[in-house]
């Protein structure tokens, strides 16, 4: 029987670390028009799981001008029941691609890792990260990514259609090229707002050949043994970045 404990990661890299301060007059998009802030609210376990301030565009997604508030508010996904979640969503206004009638986990259930996502992602598919719009395809093997800078009604509307244009997107695989180096994404789409294309990926069922990162799910890792038993170290990723990791010890 495994002995897990949850580490919450709250801080990335030194690159991404670096990478919320750089670049404000694109990324810091607060004062943007499009954008309703709206409060927290309280409840019977939120209580003690303070859940973040939102930031929802007009089009509905969430919108995160940092990945560090992005993995807050990632954390606070792994701590909240279902119930505490939908009331906050609800009295934010935020429809989440879950949608208020999800009932694969009791009220007062936490939520699976594949769940979360479901509760990021707005009801068209979208959310928006440290200056770039996010849309994964319905398989989950790929990802259109445009740049806020490059909003517009038209522009928005091939994004929700999942219609790439390489003039104003970039189409990357979730077992692409980008997932096999050191590269984060968010760094990545820093530079290269658009125009770069990866096609739409290979299929879910297909093992990846990496181990570094997963465009979502997990990557298991272990130490070596000692006193007849060994660490084991399960990171789980969204758009490759580490949310949290499940450490524990079995035999050898």
């Amino acid at each position: 029987m495994k002995n897990k404990r949850w580490i919450l990661l709250c801080l990335l890299s030194t690159g991404i670390i670096v990478l919320s301060s750089c670049d404000k007059s694109d990324d810091r998009v607060a004062s943007d028009n499009n954008l309703l802030l709206t409060g927290n609210v309280s409840g019977s376990s939120i209580q003690n799981v303070v859940p973040p301030t939102l930031q929802i565009d007009n089009k509905g997604f969430l919108v995160f001008n940092t990945v560090e508030q992005y993995i807050l508010y990632m954390n606070y996904l792994s701590t909240v029941t279902l119930s505490d979640l939908q009331t906050f969503h609800q009295q934010n206004g935020f429809q989440s691609q879950a949608g208020p009638n999800f009932n694969e986990v009791g009220p007062n259930d936490h939520l699976s890792e594949a769940q979360q996502v479901k509760f990021l992602l707005n009801n068209k598919g979208m959310v928006q990260i440290a200056g770039s719009i996010i849309k994964p395809n319905g398989a989950s093997t790929s990802m259109l990514t445009m740049h806020r800078s490059k909003l517009t009604e038209g522009s928005y509307i091939q994004l929700e259609q999942s219609s790439f244009n390489p003039t104003i997107m970039n189409r990357i695989a979730a077992l692409g090229a980008l997932s096999q180096g050191t590269i984060e994404l968010f760094n990545f789409l820093q530079v290269t707002k658009a125009g770069y294309d990866e096609g739409l990926g290979a299929a879910p069922t297909v093992p990846p050949q990496i181990t570094e990162r997963k465009f979502w799910g997990t990557v298991t890792s272990s130490l070596g043994c000692e006193n007849g038993s060994r660490l084991v170290f399960t990171t789980y990723y969204v758009f490759w970045v580490a949310v949290k990791t499940e450490v524990s010890s079995e035999g050898c």
